[in-house]
């Protein structure tokens, strides 16, 4: 199984634009963005796990519900534990979800918008908070998840 562990701020939206009168978030989420991250996923088989806060609060179908709205056709596999209380970063998060959850991961990939993920460094596709994931995005996303992990 190939796992593309997806934080939502910067990845599937940009500081460009926010929406202006936001109910849910379904609202938060660019389509151009979801459907380059669809892209990916057809192309890789990849199950998406949510790694974002928008995590907290909401149930992994909620989550899913939110992506298929706005058209995504992948399969939302789970959520990363929230480890924020015990001072932890999202690289323990992923790697707790591994841990748990990861027997028969053969390759995964973060898509995220943070500057760095420590040692998980290697498998963190960046993108940038201005502009999110873009079609242009998908091949080199694609490649690490084809590339092992």
């Amino acid at each position: 199984m190939r796992v593309l562990f997806l934080d939502i701020d910067g990845v599937l939206n940009s500081t460009r634009t926010r929406p202006a009168d936001p109910q849910s978030l379904v609202d938060w989420l660019e389509p151009a963005c979801v459907t380059a991250l669809d892209a990916i996923v057809a192309a890789t088989g990849a199950a998406v796990v949510v790694t974002s806060s928008w995590r907290i609060g909401r149930t992994r179908d909620e989550l899913a519900a939110a992506l298929a709205a706005r058209g995504f056709r992948g399969r939302v596999a789970g959520v990363t534990p929230d480890l924020r209380a015990a001072r932890l970063g999202r690289d323990d998060e992923i790697e707790a979800w591994l841990r748990a959850e990861g027997a028969g991961v053969e390759a995964y990939v973060i898509v995220d918008d943070a500057l760095s993920l420590g040692r998980l460094e290697p498998r963190h596709y960046r993108t940038s908070p201005t502009r999110g994931l873009r079609a242009d995005d998908v091949e080199a996303v694609a490649t690490l998840l084809r590339d092992g992990s």
